[in-house]
């Protein structure tokens, strides 16, 4: 799951260049089917949809997924509680299988502190609370400026330990400079995954 269609489209482009079959559904009617899919017992191994792409509003959305066993988050979510609702779509009555939650943080970047702020105010909330609260923003889960002042400050931490650091794509391939990644070279592998996703929203190895 992702807040992001550009990063799913990423997801998928490498699941499709590494022949893991996996839908990115996009309308309802997509959605719905790739759904019925994924839930579906004894189809063929060519057939077989053993992942889904979705936005985390959409796994957050009444759905029901305990088919799944595994929730990955492609990056942190500022509020735990849209977190607690895309898990509790497999993590739910009628689970009768373990179920794993993978995050993934990005070293050095602002997803540190998105996750240690989300972390903090998991803590001080209930989190089976959180689970059945509704979507409406209210003014305490709004950012505070102490929150968005720790969001947005600098990541010191290779400089501290002495070790240059490239600050920006142009300074990457410096000497001592870390290489960063090409974002029109991202952008562009985006735009041919999406273009790949609308032709054939169902990906996987080619049937024999």
């Amino acid at each position: 799951m992702s807040t992001w269609l550009d990063v799913l489209d990423l997801v998928g482009h490498a699941l499709s260049t590494n022949q893991q079959r996996h839908a990115h559904p996009r309308g309802q009617a997509a959605f719905k089917s790739a759904i019925s899919t994924f839930r579906r017992d004894g189809l063929p191994a060519n057939e077989e949809l053993r992942v889904l792409l979705l936005l985390v509003k959409q796994g957050a959305n009444g759905l029901n997924l305990t088919e799944a066993q595994h929730v990955i988050l492609v990056e942190p979510l500022l509020d735990p509680a849209v977190e607690a609702q895309a898990v509790g779509r497999v993590h739910r009555i009628g689970q009768t299988k373990p179920t794993y939650v993978h995050r993934f943080v990005v070293e050095a970047s602002v997803e540190e502190q998105v996750h240690q702020l989300s972390s903090e105010r998991l803590a001080a909330m209930d989190l089976r609370a959180a689970s059945f609260r509704s979507q409406t923003t209210t003014e305490r889960e709004l950012l505070t400026v102490r929150d968005l002042a720790f969001l947005l400050k600098p990541n010191w931490g290779p400089e501290e330990a002495g070790e240059p650091q490239a600050s920006s794509a142009m300074e990457a391939g410096t000497p001592g400079g870390q290489a960063t990644p090409d974002l029109r070279a991202l952008a562009e592998t985006a735009a041919m995954a999406r273009a790949e996703a609308a032709q054939t929203p169902l990906q996987g190895p080619p049937q024999n």
